[in-house]
């Protein structure tokens, strides 16, 4: 790895924070109903972006790491956008596959 490369890790983390952010843009009773509603929006597509990253970055091979999109509280904000929930279905089948064909080979 060289010294600016951006692990996936980060990429999942900053993912849970731009979905935090989403969540509480969408509670900012002081914007602007079209201003709140654009940031909501804004935060949320690049918390999928940055989960999408991380994937690039081999950061969800692990089962357990994808399991996690399910239950991490940080992504609520974003667990019920179609973009997010397509995410998850494709690693999910993804996951699944790789333990299918590493069972086969034994």
């Amino acid at each position: 790895m060289s010294a600016g490369e951006v692990l996936g890790s980060t990429y999942r983390e900053l993912a849970s924070v731009f979905a935090q952010c989403s969540g509480i843009a969408r509670k900012d009773l002081a914007a602007a109903e079209t201003t709140r509603a654009a940031l909501v929006e804004q935060y949320a597509v690049r918390a999928v972006n940055l989960l999408a990253f991380a994937n690039d970055k081999g950061f969800f091979t692990k089962p357990e790491r994808v399991a996690d999109l399910r239950t991490d509280d940080r992504l609520q904000p974003i667990m019920d956008r179609d973009d997010f929930k397509k995410f998850q279905l494709e690693l999910e089948k993804t996951v699944s596959a790789r333990a299918s064909s590493t069972n086969q080979a034994k």
